[in-house]
């Protein structure tokens, strides 16, 4: 399966593409970049993306495209965000058998 990588439109913040580039080392080829903060509108070919960092600036657009086949690695939301993010728990425990900390 082709991966991707993702990328960051509107943050400002280089911590972000640090966080890419941490993956980006282990990885011989990418196949596709696809934009953190809207996931859902990704319509390329199937690819798996490690969704490692800060979620999300756009939680409204959760969860990602089908096409998206997510290994979560280092996955963090914020308290405000956790409860935006609460009523996708089932999407976190079908990709990886865990749910965001703060829901209930």
């Amino acid at each position: 399966m082709k991966l991707g990588l993702l990328k960051y439109r509107s943050s400002l913040n280089v911590g972000d593409n640090i966080q890419t580039l941490a993956v980006a080392q282990h990885v011989k080829q990418t196949d596709h970049h696809v934009e953190r903060d809207f996931l859902n509108e990704y319509d390329g070919e199937e690819c798996v993306v490690v969704l490692n960092g800060w979620f999300s600036d756009e939680p409204a657009n959760w969860p990602p495209s089908d096409k998206i086949h997510p290994i979560f690695f280092g996955f963090h939301m914020s308290p405000k965000a956790a409860s935006a993010y609460q009523k996708h728990r089932e999407y976190f425990k079908k990709y990886g058998n865990c749910s965001p900390r703060h829901a209930s």
